[in-house]
Order: structure tokens, then C-alpha cells, then sequence
């Protein structure tokens, strides 16, 4: 888990900065700001708003036990779920900017 993890984590520090260089060379001068806030901070903290409720509704549903130790833990079926989500999320958003960007 913490390889997947980490690969995930690594990902994200090597598409970020990318993200926000496209983002601003694509604008015209006089929408700089406008195309900087709208598109990259509002993706972003839209990604920070609704991210963690995912993963919490994950993590509890899928719950496992184990012997030995009371309480219940989250399954590796819901880290599985997240790391599905998130993949499915970020592959029909980059189909959608792709398709945008032919047109």
C-alpha cells in the first residue's frame, strides 16, 4: 500500500506544476488571472472539497476485521476503490481537455 501510495504521491508533485504552466500559456495576457483562478484554483480546491468525502465513504463501507484485535479497519477492497476512482476521474478528465483542445 504505501508504494501505491507513494507512485500516486510522485504523480501528482510531477503533473502539478505542469498543469499550472499549461494552464498559463494558454490564456490570452489580458484573462491571465481569470484562466489562473477558474480553471486551475477551482479545480483544485474542488479536488480538496469533495476527495476526502470519497475516500471517507469508502473507507466506511468497506470494513474489515481482524483476529486479535478489536474494532474494524479499513479493507483494502476500499484503498483499491479510491485508487479505481481516482484513475477513472483523471482519465475521462484528460479525454475531455483533449477533445476540447481539437476543437
Amino acid at each position: 500500500m504505501s508504494t501505491n501510495l507513494s507512485t500516486i504521491v510522485t504523480g501528482l508533485a510531477i503533473t502539478n506544476t505542469p498543469m499550472w504552466n499549461i494552464i498559463a500559456s494558454s490564456a490570452p495576457k489580458q484573462y491571465f488571472g481569470i484562466s489562473t483562478e477558474l480553471v486551475g484554483a477551482t479545480l483544485l480546491f474542488l479536488g480538496m472539497a469533495l476527495g476526502p468525502s470519497l475516500v471517507g465513504i469508502y473507507i466506511q463501507k468497506h470494513q474489515a476485521t481482524t483476529n486479535g484485535i478489536g474494532g474494524s479497519f479499513p479493507s483494502s477492497e476500499s484503498c483499491n476503490m479510491v485508487f479505481l476512482t481516482s484513475v477513472i476521474i483523471s482519465t475521462a478528465f484528460a479525454t475531455f481537455l483533449k477533445r476540447r483542445m481539437q476543437n
